[in-house]
């Protein structure tokens, strides 16, 4: 059997069906301690996040994204429980802005997450990695290419990840093609400290990390399937 991957770019979503109450399932610890947690959707601009095998009902975050791409918002739970932990403003011209925390100032979004393969969607290259951001605390952690397409989570000064993410995969096996959903996967060493009442923790930063950078991926590989087209045609005219 052979089996290949590659990453895989997807259009605008539908908003995830939306249901009226809430089934608490708890997450699946593995055997060595780590914990795995699927999107339900392979973009990440209108999803659901739950435990492994779980489904709408269980959400743990909802991503919400307006028509016309400009605004992302981030919920704990399904969107009807207005427990809101991010929101995404796109401007075009003018520098996009997060706001970390319902009732929070926004800031500009360069300022939190930070990297130079966000910087520009021009060019040839889809490369995004290594991308950094804080929290209110001010520790560093940043997110590292892995093998294959899988990105990995390191806290500052240190050389152990403390998460996965697996972007959506077209796998290829024996010939036949099929998707695979994206997933996170929190290390036994990811640390689990709540303090929701004074700051979001860091899974709520992780996820809202990983959902700008899938965002500026696509972004990034639509521009560079647009230049090879724009380089394509005007080889053919010279040829001609």
């Amino acid at each position: 059997m052979q089996s290949t991957d590659t990453l895989v770019s997807f259009a605008p979503s539908e908003a995830p069906t939306q249901v009226s109450s809430t089934t608490t399932l708890a997450p699946l610890i593995r055997r060595d301690g780590s914990i795995t947690l699927g999107f339900l959707t392979h973009d990440l601009r209108n999803t659901v996040l739950t435990p492994e095998g779980g489904n709408y009902s269980n959400a743990i975050y909802t991503v919400i994204t307006d028509d016309d791409d400009k605004r992302t918002v981030v919920y704990r739970g399904q969107e009807e429980s207005q427990e809101e932990i991010a929101s995404l403003q796109r401007y075009g011209l003018r520098p996009d802005q997060i706001t970390l925390g319902r009732n929070e100032k926004p800031t500009k979004l360069s300022g939190w997450l930070k990297g130079e393969g966000l910087k520009s969607s021009i060019g040839m290259s889809v490369q995004i990695l290594p991308v950094s951001f804080v929290n209110e605390f001010h520790n560093k952690f940043t997110w590292k290419k892995d093998q294959g397409t899988l990105m990995a989570l390191y806290p500052s000064n240190e050389n152990i990840p403390i998460a996965y993410y697996q972007p959506p995969r077209k796998r290829f096996v024996d010939g036949k093609s099929s998707i695979e959903l994206p997933f996170i996967t929190l290390s036994p060493n990811f640390p689990f400290q709540d303090n929701r009442s004074s700051s979001l923790t860091l899974r709520d930063l992780l996820l809202v990390s990983i959902v700008e950078i899938e965002r500026k991926r696509r972004e990034k590989e639509i521009g560079v399937q647009s230049a090879g087209i724009r380089a394509m045609g005007t080889r053919m005219e010279a040829i001609g």
